[in-house]
């Protein structure tokens, strides 16, 4: 058993990668660990930041419904997305 991890993003491009990696880790018997990273500032308001963590549990629910084990990791650290999923 392994483990696969994805960059979430809520647009239609992050949807389909995590469709994608879903499928594998069901597929491979791995756990999945999803990454969603904000940079956070003053565009990161508590709304934005609400409506982020509802989308999260909106995934949690499928991805247990699917029998995927997983792990969200939401973090709003200043950096870019790309260096939280590094």
């Amino acid at each position: 058993m392994g483990v696969i991890v994805v960059g979430y993003i809520p647009k239609p491009e992050g949807l389909a990668a995590l469709r994608a990696s879903a499928e594998e880790a069901k597929l491979r018997g791995a756990s999945l660990v999803v990454v969603n990273s904000h940079r956070g500032g003053r565009e990161f308001d508590v709304q934005e930041a609400a409506d982020a963590e509802s989308k999260l549990e909106e995934i949690r629910a499928q991805l247990r419904a699917a029998g995927v084990e997983h792990e969200i990791r939401q973090l709003v650290r200043g950096l870019d997305p790309a260096e939280d999923l590094i």
